[in-house]
């Protein structure tokens, strides 16, 4: 299993990105803000990638891609979600992706699959 972190404020965001995501078979773990999520890329599972809200209380997605960014595993695939995907703001070398919300969550684990070097059954 490949496992991913999905970090969005939303409560009901989070459990559907993490139903649909370990029905593909991916394991995931789930952060509220960017430094949970921090805190979990640090010190919890090897993550091999993050699918990260831009809004946030706390820390906000761009913020947490910084710190990735910064880290000893400043490769890792970010993959942002936003509701305005548009937004000049959204500093696009901090991220390998921005996806527009609402989105389709089989198009989802294919773009996971894709920055994992992963074929999917997602179509």
């Amino acid at each position: 299993m490949n496992p991913i972190l999905v970090v969005d404020d939303e409560k009901s965001v989070r459990a559907v990105i993490k139903a649909a995501m370990e029905y593909y078979g991916y394991k995931v773990t789930v952060a509220c803000n960017g430094k949970e999520g921090l805190e979990y890329f640090n010190h919890g599972d090897d993550i091999k990638l993050v699918i990260t809200d831009i809004n946030m209380p706390v820390m906000d997605g761009i913020e947490l891609a910084r710190a990735i960014r910064n880290s000893t595993k400043s490769n890792t695939p970010i993959i942002a979600m936003t509701a305005f995907p548009g937004n000049k703001d959204i500093e696009g070398d901090l991220f390998n992706r921005v996806i527009g919300k609402p989105f389709n969550l089989a198009s989802l684990a294919k773009i996971i699959g894709q920055h994992l070097g992963l074929s999917t059954t997602a179509s």
